[in-house]
């Protein structure tokens, strides 16, 4: 049963822009913290990625570096100790020495453990610039 929890649905958010954060810092123990261990996520390029292969691609790497991550139109359900939270993501970064400034849609999927929000599942589609 979907409860809309204002408090629970504000802790998510709060654990999405957390997770924004550890990107743009490239710290992986915090994000290693917001994603759960059996995290998976699917790529605009429809990749999929378990938990430390997106940390080792997205953090670890180097490869890409996010100068921003912003997140808005944001909505969250809650389903008691699940939430799905759907927004638009703005992600400025440097990739293979290349500027890029795109937007996404999102989809993430996150269960709270031991009074914390967990990433569990993500995926994501390019939204193209009319």
């Amino acid at each position: 049963m979907q409860t809309n929890d204002p408090l629970a649905c504000q802790e998510v958010v709060e654990a999405a822009n957390r997770r924004s954060q550890a990107l743009v810092a490239g710290d992986a123990g915090a994000m290693a913290q917001i994603l759960a261990p059996e995290f998976v996520y699917i790529n605009a390029s429809g990749q999929v990625f378990t938990r430390d292969a997106y940390l080792h691609a997205y953090v670890g790497s180097g490869w890409i570096k996010w100068q921003t991550q912003n997140l808005d139109e944001v909505q969250v359900l809650c389903y008691g100790a699940v939430a799905v939270m759907i927004c638009r993501v703005r992600d400025q970064t440097i990739a293979n020495d290349q500027w890029s400034d795109d937007y996404y849609r999102s989809q993430f999927v996150y269960v709270k453990r031991d009074d914390r929000w967990q990433c569990v599942a993500g995926q994501t589609t390019f939204i193209p610039r009319a």
